[in-house]
Parts: C-alpha cells; structure tokens; sequence
C-alpha cells in the first residue's frame, strides 16, 4: 500500500516524539533522586562537615589563646583574653546550636557521638574557668610569690590537662567528621548509579532514534531532497567560507530560479573576496562593486575600507608613541634597580657594623679562659645581632659571669643588649659587689631610667631577664641572683637548681625590688650553668609544626655530658639542638655559659 510522503514523515516523527518523550521521563526520574541526594549532601552532610571543623579549629584557636594567658603577663582587657572569651562564649554557643539543628537528620550513633563531645567541652570549659579564676587581672601574675602562675601553666602546658582534653576532643570530632563524609560519599555513589542507569536506557533509546531518523532521512531523500541536494553542497561549502564554483544546470522551477540566485550570491562572493584581500595587503585605494542598485552592503563596505586606512595611520602613531614611553620607563627602572641595591648594601653595611660593635662588648676568648680556664659559651644570634649576650668581670678573687637574655632578638634586642651591658658595668661599680641580688636590683634601676618606664601606660614591655654568679675562687663559694632565669649545678654528680626572683629587669612597677641572693658551696670539679630560654624554646622534632624542646629534655642533657670536658660539653649541646631543629628556623637567641670548678 502507498503512503504518502507526509503520513511517512508524520509517522517517523512519531516514533521519535515518543522515545523523547521516555527520554525525558528516564531524565525527570534520575532528576529527582539526583536532587534528593544533593540536597542531603548540601543541606545535611557537607555543612555538618564545615561546623564540625570550625568547632575543632575554635577548640585549637581557645587552647592556644588560654595557653598565651597562662605564659604571659597581661591585664584583663588583653586582646587574647577578650577574643577567648569571645570564643567560648559565642562562637562555640553558635556553632553547637548549628550543629543541634544539622543533627536533626542525623543517624543516632552520631548524634549520640556529638553528646559526648558536647560533655567534654563542659568540662574543658570549667578548666579554662579555673585558670581564668587564678589570673584575671595583670597583678594576679605575682601574687603568692607566682604561685597561681606556675599552676596555671602546669594546667596549660604541653601534655598538660587541657592539652590531653583538646586533642581528645580533636580525635572524638575527627571520628565524627569521617562518619558524616562517609555518607556523603554513599549519597554521591546512589546519584552515580542512578546516572548509569538513565545512561543505560539512553543509549538503546538514542540508538533507535538514530536507526528511525536515518529512515526518514531516506524517505525525504528519495521524496523531495534529490533535486536540490546540489544546491545545499555547495550552500555548505559557502558556510565552511569556501566558494563553489558555479552551478551550471538550471531547470525551469523553482529550483531554476533557486540557482540562478546562488550563481549570483557566489559571483558577489568572489568580488567580497578580491576585496577584502586587497585591503589585507594594505591597498586601501581598491574599489567595490555593488551587486546590484539594491546593494546594501556596498556603502558599509567602502566606510570600512576608509575607517581601516585611518586606523592604521592612527596604530602606527600610537605604536611609535609607545615604544618611546617604554623606553623611557625602562630607563627609570634600571635607575631605581641600581637605587633599591645600593640601599640594600648600605643596610646590609650597618648591620654588619652594629655586629662588630656588639663583638666588642663580649669577653674574648682570652678573657673567658683566663677567668673561667674550665668553661664554655655557646652563642648561636638568631640574626646577625642579637638579643643575648653574656657579660664577665673580675675583682680580687671574685670573678663575675652574667648571661642576660633582652627583650626581642635582632636590631631591637641588640640595642637592648647595649643598655643592659653598660647598666651592668656601672651596677657593679655602685652596688654591693660581694651580693649578686644588690648588683640586679641597681641595674633594675638604671635598666628602667635608661628605658624612660615614666613614659606611657602598656601592658608590653621591654626589659631583661638575667642569671648573676659570683665564684669565690679562695672558698668556692658560688652566690647568685636571678631575674626569671635559673642556675643549674651539678655537685658531686648530682643535680641542683636555685630558681631566683619571679621578676624581669626593666619590668614595669617593679624599680623598688630587691633581688634575692642564694649561694652553693661547691667543690673542684662540680659544675654549674646559666642560659637564656632560647634553647628550651627551639622548635623542632619530626612532627610538622614542630615542638619546643622544652627544659626538661635540656636539664637532661645537662646530666648526660657531665662526664665531658667543657669543650666536648659545648660541641655535644650544639650537635643535640641542631638535630633537634632539623628543617626549623631557629625562633630566639641561644646562649648557654658552663663552667667547672678548678
């Protein structure tokens, strides 16, 4: 039976609408459980994810900010202790009530998991009450002799109370957050498989479409495409930019008339073309004819052959123009170049100077040996200038060793170090000099004239700390006095330690104290030591961030190379802090001064 050639296009239209429309309801399906699944992903499991992590990171900021208030000195209104407070007392409030309403479509091992962490931040936060009770104001750092201070610390320190309670929590979170990706990545595996299997469907589908589309491409074909398949190549040959020759079988139809018109738009073609490669080359005095009276293109194309020809010109004047200016701004450049490093050299010089200048005021090696002939100084800037240096003086049988550690390191601590050496020359002169805690406190005094204390009000201040021995060489008597730093001595192979005075040199409200003074008796052979905190406070070791070596794990090595001479004691100290350091910049001055009884 024949069928029309519509009725067959109709027919094959049909089968096409309808496997579209399977198509679209297979898409419509997926589309929906696709956006389900995002939605419990975007709404549900990644923001929980997000708030579990703020919450560690806030846990790690607050342990981190109450350890800064346990170890430094500061007034209640301190910007660390006014962010604390901010954060235990709002942001973690807010995080946990997001938390709460995230928990809602939570499974309830975890919800039962995040009641338990909630349990531990209670109890942290009543041991960070604690330590707020102990120090709330600046005075509270001294009162008891320290006493609150030094607890205070011990709860904040590392492997302390509240470092073991924040990394537990840390690990409870950390747990928590794996459990939430975990079934975020199970959400994200459904919308995958239910994406292979629209994919899956498709593809037959697509395949039949493509089967039933080349049958009525067929059908056309034979119906009504034939006559003008000649005209469409070479339409498509134009729309590919390149120019057919022209058609020479015209029929008496439509058809006819329709290639009569392409013979005419392929002849203007090659007219566009001649014209255009003429302007290329730069002819801009070529001529265009127009197809025809009716040609609405032939005005515009002449108006941008003369826009083009005034362009150039206007191009090639900016183009001079510009090579002028870079010229010149290259110059200007090599000039400053040469500026920024003579300035740089210049800087360099000073510092270099300044370096020299506090050389000259260290004992040299002479001077060491001929006082201390069993001894060892180990000195290691953190910069080219430094913050530490180590003083030595002799009077009679009295021979004096200081090691003083400033405030800051580099320029700033080497200017420091210049107050305090000459401070110290002229204590000495003025005070007691058979009582080391009479020759701190005049150089308390003159430290805190010298830094102008009457002038303004901070909670920041510069100042000293200081370790002062005097060695009686007739009885061996050693007397010292401490400004927050500590003698440490080995009699008879054991260990001892006089801590002395809870009070830097220099430190504001604090010109009338009187140092204390304590004294050992030691004998030939026993040892003793005063240093900067530089070396306990080395960061290091193989985690990452790194940790401080601490004091203990230096008082240990202390123990270690008592057998040693001093020079071997010098070399093993330096070995151990530079193993220790490893790939770690060196954060402070370090300054150890050792000395055996002769």
């Amino acid at each position: 039976m024949n069928t029309s050639i519509g009725k067959r296009i109709w027919f094959g239209f049909g089968i096409l609408i309808l496997l579209t429309l399977i198509v679209l309801f297979l898409t419509n399906k997926s589309a929906n459980l696709s956006k389900r699944i995002y939605n419990d992903i975007s709404e549900t499991y990644n923001p929980s994810v997000k708030k579990l992590n703020e919450l560690s990171f806030k846990l790690e900021q607050s342990k981190i900010l109450i350890n800064y208030s346990a170890y430094v000195e500061s007034k209640s209104d301190q910007q660390e202790k006014q962010l604390f407070r901010k954060i235990i007392g709002i942001e973690i409030p807010r995080i946990k009530s997001e938390l709460d309403t995230l928990a809602t479509n939570w499974e309830k091992q975890d919800v039962d998991q995040k009641l338990v962490i909630y349990n531990q931040i209670d109890e942290l936060f009543k041991e960070y009450e604690q330590i707020q009770g102990m120090l709330p104001d600046f005075a509270s750092y001294q009162e008891m002799g320290g006493m609150q201070w030094f607890l205070a610390r011990d709860l904040t320190e590392d492997g302390g109370p509240i470092y073991t309670r924040v990394l537990e929590l840390t690990h409870d979170l950390d747990r928590l957050i794996e459990s939430q990706r975990r079934k975020e990545q199970l959400a994200l595996s459904e919308m995958v498989g239910a994406f292979a299997t629209l994919k899956f469907y498709s593809t037959y589908i697509g395949g039949f479409l493509i089967i039933a589309g080349l049958i009525i491409g067929l059908l056309t074909a034979k119906s009504i495409v034939t006559p003008v398949q000649r005209l469409k190549e070479k339409l498509f040959m134009m729309s590919r930019g390149v120019l057919p020759g022209v058609e020479t079988r015209i029929a008496s139809d439509e058809i006819g008339q329709m290639t009569v018109a392409l013979n005419n738009l392929i002849q203007g073609q090659e007219r566009i073309k001649l014209f255009v490669n003429s302007i290329g080359s730069g002819d801009f005095n070529v001529n265009y004819d127009p197809l025809s009276a009716d040609d609405e293109l032939a005005p515009d194309f002449i108006k941008t052959r003369d826009a083009l020809a005034e362009n150039e010109r206007i191009t090639e004047m900016k183009i001079t123009q510009r090579t002028k200016e870079l010229e010149e701004k290259n110059r200007q450049i090599n000039e400053q170049s040469k500026r920024v490093i003579t300035l740089y050299k210049d800087l360099r010089d000073s510092i270099e100077y300044a370096k020299r200048l506090q050389d000259s005021i260290l004992p040299t090696q002479e001077q060491l040996k001929k006082a201390f002939p069993s001894s060892f100084v180990l000195y290691q800037p953190k910069d080219i200038v430094s913050g530490d240096f180590y003083w030595i003086s002799t009077k009679g049988s009295k021979v004096y060793v200081a090691s003083i550690d400033c405030t800051g390191h580099g320029v700033p601590g080497a200017f420091m170090s210049l107050i305090g050496h000459n401070s110290l020359n002229i204590a000495l002169e003025e005070a007691d000099s058979n009582d080391p805690g009479s020759v701190l406190s005049h150089l308390n005094v003159l430290a805190t004239n010298s830094l102008n204390r009457n002038k303004g009000n901070t909670t920041v201040r510069d100042g000293m700390d200081a370790a002062l021995c005097i060695w009686d060489k007739v009885d061996n008597t050693v007397s010292f006095a401490g400004a927050m730093r500590p003698l440490v001595y080995y009699k008879d192979g054991e260990m001892g330690r006089l801590k002395g005075d809870r009070v830097s040199v220099g430190g504001q409200d604090t010109i009338n104290h009187k140092f204390s003074s304590e004294s050992i008796q030691l004998s030939k052979g026993d040892t003793f030591y005063v240093f900067s905190d530089g070396y306990p406070d080395q960061f290091g070791g193989e985690t990452v961030n790194g940790k401080k070596y601490k004091l203990s794990r230096f008082l240990n090595d202390l123990g270690a190379i008592q057998p040693f001479n001093m020079e071997q004691q010098r070399e093993q100290m330096r070995v151990n802090i530079r193993t220790w350091q490893g790939n770690h910049p060196q954060v402070d001055d370090i300054l150890v001064i050792g000395v055996k009884i002769t």
